[in-house]
């Protein structure tokens, strides 16, 4: 350390301007990179850099906004800016060897006011499966229940994206959502389209990102003739823990605006609070607000969600 402390112990992961050490004797530190002089490493290991070449070194030290690269099969160090630097000791998916595959199930107490009223239980997923440039997205809720042999509620989403990566912060996606909600008198929606999204933060504490395409919409109704639109969608994507490591905020939408029919707009929000608690279980407060702006016969336009959920994640 620049202070002149010496810390042993494993590297595992450095992302942005944070060094995470695993040490025997105080658990994994979070240690600022601009407090660093010098790492040594016990076996050569892999630097990312932000244009995605490699390189393998045995040491390295930073002087201000440089870092010097001591590799293994060069002899003379390599001086880089530091913002050249994105992983030391990548893992094996972020480099393009295998791939990784996390995700999320809650299981929610929910109190519901709109077409459905009534409190019952419900269940969420969320999938993301990704190689080094490839990256599939899968999020859906489900929602059926019965009272003494009759359904009182009949309704799921589900959300599916396919994204190609690239080195810059931009990427297309290919998009199919369907729904169903027969207390909305909606016997069947999907949607499918192409968007072009724009990354501005991706990294444990904090994640933002935006899309914007072109989609087409299909819906069937119990007691109406079927209805296609087409036009602009949006969608964006925001979390960020404003708490050390014991809170997050987040909130995600997803919207659709017909251009043959200046009076059809649909969109879903979810906005809640996430509470990571012990060996991956998460609890979580989440408010969801689904809207059409024309729905069928008398449905409402608006539902309105508030869930208390308990999960887990990996």
């Amino acid at each position: 350390m620049k202070n002149g402390d010496r810390l042993t112990g494993n590297v595992t992961r450095q992302d942005k301007k944070i060094l995470k050490l695993k040490t025997q004797y105080a658990g994994t530190l979070k240690i600022s990179w601009s407090k660093v002089r010098e790492i040594k490493f016990d076996e050569p290991v892999i630097v990312l850099l932000i244009d995605y070449n490699q390189l393998s070194i045995r040491s390295l030290s930073l002087d201000g906004e440089l870092i010097t690269l001591n590799q293994v099969s060069v002899s003379e160090p390599t001086t880089i800016n530091v913002a050249w630097i994105k992983l030391i000791d990548p893992k094996p998916w972020e480099i393009g060897h295998g791939h990784n595959f996390e995700g999320k199930v809650n299981i929610a107490f929910k109190s519901e006011q709109g077409n459905s009223s009534e409190t019952d239980v419900d269940f969420d997923y969320s999938l993301v499966y990704q190689r080094q440039w490839d990256r599939f997205k899968s999020f859906g809720q489900v929602d059926f229940e019965t009272n003494l042999g009759q359904v009182t509620s009949n309704k799921w989403s589900m959300f599916n994206k396919y994204s190609r990566l690239f080195q810059s912060p931009w990427f297309p996606s290919v998009w199919f959502n369907i729904k169903r909600d027969l207390f909305a008198d909606l016997n069947l929606q999907y949607m499918a389209g192409l968007s072009i999204g724009y990354t501005f933060y991706d990294s444990k504490p904090r994640n933002l990102s935006t899309e914007l395409g072109m989609f087409y919409l299909h819906q069937e109704f119990s007691d109406e003739s079927e209805k296609d639109f087409w036009g602009p969608g949006w969608v964006f994507h925001f979390d960020q823990f404003i708490w050390k490591d014991y809170l997050q905020f987040y909130h995600k939408q997803f919207g659709f605006l017909a251009a043959n029919n200046v009076n059809k707009l649909v969109w879903t929000s979810w906005t809640g609070f996430r509470v990571p608690l012990i060996h991956g279980i998460v609890s979580s407060i989440e408010y969801q607000v689904e809207y059409d702006s024309q729905p069928a016969g008398t449905a409402l336009t608006t539902d309105k969600t508030l869930r208390l959920k308990l999960g887990y994640e990996w």
